[in-house]
């Protein structure tokens, strides 16, 4: 059993459901409304545990359901106040006997994706197929809908600078292009193609039976998949690591000189001369970019200084920092000329 989430005119509201298998696929069958709020069936015997009301169980039983309190537990967990949740380290740790020598061969690959990622973080998922198989015994025995109730509790928790990169690892996107940065700089690559490369794999995956097995499938984009065209345009991709411990480095920097009463800002006119000696571009060129342009530029140019590709470490690095840079100018002056 597990609980659902449905949104309907902004509002939320939940139910009890339960995946069983017919036909050779599982399919998710309801069992019992809880209104907008779970929390109204969690009660806390003075204040210091908690139990879910027996109308639950009491209802599931009438149902002809057989039920698992600790499972029953488990389900509400989410819903459990804050102080009480700290108290415990999880009442739940027994595992299924099946976990053993689990049987994902089922398993879809977008699914692997995804769990992969909110495990481990990693953009390269060049050897996917190589993770053991108990890292996913936990997307068996599911239907589509349990599944999907399962990954949009877990990506409410991603960091809001990671969604988008989250969006690009699922998808696989990096496949559609040749640039040896792909995978692990999504952010380098023309955004205009990305997207047109996540909306026909969003449609292709609506049209997989594969993967709605027991669901049903639907002639428009199912709302279960809405979602990534909005974490996908409505976010921005978090930079690299190297690039943020370099901000860290300048703000020290910048903390440092202060105190002495010397700024190290650097002037406009010095970043344009270095950026035009890398990029290769006139200053005044450079100065007219827009950030589409400057983007473009950079693609060009990251191919070239990338260390896969005979360039340097260090005049990669260079190139992201002085791009990094180039952006926020050029923000600056949007953000400047709307002020005025």
């Amino acid at each position: 059993m597990y609980i659902a989430r449905r949104t309907v005119k902004g509002q939320s509201f939940f139910t009890i459901r339960k995946s069983l298998q017919e036909n050779g696929v599982y399919v998710s069958r309801e069992l019992m409304d809880l209104g907008n709020d779970p929390r109204m069936f969690i009660r806390y015997p003075m204040g210091r545990s908690f139990y879910v009301d027996s109308v639950v169980e009491d209802t599931l039983r009438a149902l002809g359901e057989t039920v698992d309190y600790d499972n029953l537990e488990r389900i509400f967990w989410p819903f459990v106040r804050e102080e009480v949740r700290r108290k415990y380290q999880g009442p739940f740790s027994r595992k299924a006997a099946h976990e053993k020598n689990p049987d994902v061969s089922g398993v879809h690959l977008f699914d692997k994706r995804r769990l992969s990622y909110l495990r481990t973080g990693s953009m390269n998922q060049r050897h996917i197929g190589r993770v053991p198989d108990s890292m996913f015994t936990p997307l068996t025995e599911k239907s589509r809908d349990e599944l999907e109730q399962r990954f949009m509790a877990d990506e409410s928790h991603l960091n809001s600078r990671e969604i988008k990169g989250y969006v690009f690892v699922i998808f696989d996107l990096h496949r559609h292009f040749n640039a040896l940065f792909a995978r692990e700089m999504p952010q380098a690559l023309d955004q205009d193609k990305v997207a047109d490369h996540l909306v026909d794999d969003l449609c292709a995956l609506n049209r997989d039976s594969v993967f709605w097995a027991g669901m049903g499938m639907e002639r428009t984009l199912h709302p279960y998949l809405i979602r990534y065209l909005i974490m996908f345009f409505d976010t921005e991709y978090q930079r690299p690591r190297f690039l943020e411990d370099m901000e860290f480095a300048r703000m020290n920097s910048r903390r440092y000189h202060r105190q002495t009463g010397w700024r190290s800002e650097r002037p406009a006119e010095g970043l344009y001369a270095e950026a035009a000696e890398v990029f290769g571009v006139d200053q005044a060129e450079l100065k007219t970019m827009d950030r589409r342009q400057l983007q473009k530029l950079y693609r060009k140019k990251a191919r070239e200084h990338h260390p896969d590709h005979g360039g340097s470490h260090e005049s990669f690095i260079r190139l992201a920092r002085l791009y990094e840079e180039l952006l926020s100018m050029a923000a600056s002056k949007k953000a400047g000329a709307r002020s005025r």
